[in-house]
């Protein structure tokens, strides 16, 4: 068993599943690399063109299934193919960063929050301006009397 990586530089940034299958190129365990789609791979295009090179120096080949096609690094149309799937999961991954950026950035102008209320507590708002203030209070018991009368069993049973 490999306690840790072979190859300097795997990325990390693609989690612990990502740096093992980069991993196991590396080492020549794999002989085909199957994904659902290109941009499972990884969405930093720098990654995703080392990871390329590192299978065609390896001679492995690349079934992308949402392609029904399996790729050839040898082969420069494969090669370029992915390589603009790489361009396009990076652009791709920063344009809903970018959108969820603006729109965070909007609702906090705007006093909106950031994300929903969690059960059990609510809003509270300023009576003036009635935007959303930073802190949140305990519901009151109401919502929990709405639950237990919903059909929960009591906590134990009555002799």
């Amino acid at each position: 068993m490999r306690t840790r990586c072979q190859r300097p530089g795997s990325p990390r940034r693609n989690g612990p599943d990502w740096e093992r299958l980069v991993c196991d190129v590396a080492d020549g365990l794999l002989d085909i690399v199957v994904m659902w789609e290109s941009s499972r791979g990884s969405r930093k295009l720098s990654v995703w063109v080392d990871f390329l090179d590192l299978c065609r120096e390896r001679k492995i080949m690349i079934h992308v299934t949402t392609h029904r096609r399996t790729y050839d690094m040898s082969i420069r149309r494969d090669r370029k193919t992915l390589v603009n799937d790489g361009v396009e999961n990076e652009d791709d991954s920063e344009q809903i960063s970018e959108g969820v950026r603006r729109a965070l950035k909007d609702n906090a102008r705007n006093g909106l929050p950031h994300g929903i209320c969690k059960w059990g507590y609510e809003r509270i708002h300023d009576e003036n301006t009635g935007r959303c203030w930073a802190s949140a209070r305990c519901r009151s018991r109401r919502r929990s009397s709405r639950r237990s009368s919903a059909g929960r069993l009591p906590a134990s049973p009555s002799p």
